[in-house]
């Protein structure tokens, strides 16, 4: 759970964490009014280590928020999807755009990462 591919790189606790702070994102933005983001691309935040029960409550954080998620979604009418949201350089686009290709293809890319690293680790070439 703390292992790294690299120094440089982050740690399934550390992904994990990532993707927590990304949903709270998403659930603060629906409940204020505040439709502005500013998006980071890669962590500036410090690798952290934790011990397995630290990182099972974090998975099970990270559940819970799914389903969450999944269901705010599902509850979303049109005119809710076709808020505007701004980024920090000022493009605008609509709600559903910043959920579909800021935090969806977000989580899949770390996905993705993940089962990279799992190959990594059962000594199979990504």
């Amino acid at each position: 759970m703390n292992w790294r591919l690299n120094n440089t790189a982050m740690s399934f606790v550390d992904i994990t964490q990532h993707l927590i702070n990304v949903d709270e994102l998403l659930f603060n933005m629906l409940i204020t009014k505040e439709k502005r983001f500013q998006w980071k691309l890669g962590s500036e935040d410090a690798h952290i280590q934790v011990d397995r029960l630290a990182f099972e409550a974090m998975v099970v954080k990270l559940k819970k928020f799914q389903l969450k998620r999944h269901n705010v979604i599902c509850d979303l009418d049109d005119t809710e999807m076709n808020i505007e949201v701004t980024e920090e350089n000022g493009k605008k686009m609509t709600f559903w755009w910043f959920f579909m290709h800021k935090l969806l293809e977000h989580e899949i890319y770390h996905r993705g990462q993940i089962a990279a690293y799992l190959k990594v680790l059962k000594g199979e070439s990504p």
